[in-house]
């Protein structure tokens, strides 16, 4: 595991900070304005009334809400110092406590359901699961916001490039009570003491309250249809009323606020050796194209990403920053071949 460290960066756009079965249930059930001053009465002065020489009250300026880096919705005064807990879930319909979490990434790793890796700051999941293993991707993807990594662990070789990018291991291998069967499922209050103390940078650039993504894009009034090339089509549905995207048909997925199709490469890694069973892995550096899905925008636009130490950039062709509403956010780390089409 990678050392600790003494703080973490601050919100540099660019920097790196240093069906749940029964018995899961079970398991658990033993285991969040200042008003505007009004105006007195008038003490109008007149020659036959002396003038009052009552103190007036000074009032002091509102205090800004702090904010959630990862979503930037209003919190207590420690919000931007919270822990990140990351933890690998298996999609499908068994998944839970998704609904929690501030930043949902899917990586499709060739596998018969894509594999999801989910942030905790501003909300405690009591449980999350079913947890699976780690994979490359995590911490060149996470390394940024020194998270605590939940999984069920992984070969000798993913677990070294996750302690390489700085990232709290905090696996089944290490800490199996923590872990619960079957599953397995965990609760993220257990793993918050393992956290590196520092602040958490935003990895999206946020718009003013009431604004919108600040590029142009096209307008959505139906839906949006995304195809990776090898897994069932996802149909998000945008709704006005509430500003989140759904899909209906995967409803362990909470809707977003935001939606990021990104697109990347993918290379074989092995999983067993000598077997030679193997997966595909995302690479999040570098430069691509993306869609961003928010306030019911289609924007076309480019992704960047640095290194592990640096957040991605979301760009139209312009060179604009695309600005997020503040929510929660899903990209997809989609692969070569993918559509996306406004459909309705």
């Amino acid at each position: 595991m990678g050392g600790a460290k003494t703080g973490r960066v601050g919100p540099l756009r660019t920097a790196g900070r240093g069906s749940l079965s029964a018995l899961a249930v079970a398991l658990f059930a033993s285991g969040c304005t200042a008003s505007a001053a009004t105006s007195g009465p008038t003490n109008v002065v007149t020659p036959t009334q002396p003038a009052s020489r009552t103190a007036t009250a000074t009032v002091a300026p509102p205090v800004p809400a702090a904010l959630y880096p990862l979503t930037n919705l209003p919190g207590p005064p420690n919000a931007a110092t919270k822990p990140v807990i990351a933890v690998m879930v298996h999609s499908g319909p068994t998944a839970v406590g998704l609904g929690r979490a501030d930043v949902i990434y899917e990586e499709f790793d060739g596998t018969a359901s894509f594999r999801v890796i989910a942030l905790y700051q501003s909300n405690a999941a009591p449980v999350v699961g079913p947890v699976i293993d780690t994979r490359p991707v995590d911490g060149y993807l996470l390394g940024v916001l020194d998270p605590v990594v939940v999984s069920t662990g992984g070969p000798k070789g993913f677990i070294a490039q996750l302690d390489a990018n700085k990232v709290v291991d905090a696996s089944a291998l290490a800490h199996p009570t923590l872990y619960h069967q079957p599953g397995p499922f965990v609760t993220t209050a257990s793993f918050v003491p393992f956290a590196h103390p520092g602040t958490v940078p935003p990895i999206f650039t946020f718009a003013s309250s009431g604004s919108g993504p600040g590029v142009k894009g096209v307008k959505v009034t139906g839906s949006v249809v995304i195809a990776v090339p090898g897994y069932p089509a996802q149909t998000w549905t945008y709704d006005a009323k509430t500003g989140l995207w759904r899909e209906p048909a995967m409803p362990w997925i909470p809707p977003v606020t935001n939606l990021v199709v990104q697109k990347v490469a993918y290379h074989t890694v092995l999983l067993h050796h000598p077997t030679g069973q193997a997966v595909q892995t995302a690479k999040v550096f570098g430069t691509g194209a993306a869609s961003v899905l928010s306030s019911g925008v289609l924007i076309t636009c480019q992704w960047r990403k640095a290194g592990a130490g640096a957040v991605t950039n979301y760009f139209d062709r312009n060179g604009i920053v695309v600005q997020f509403r503040a929510g929660r956010t899903a990209v997809l780390l989609a692969p070569a071949g993918t559509t996306v089409k406004v459909v309705g």
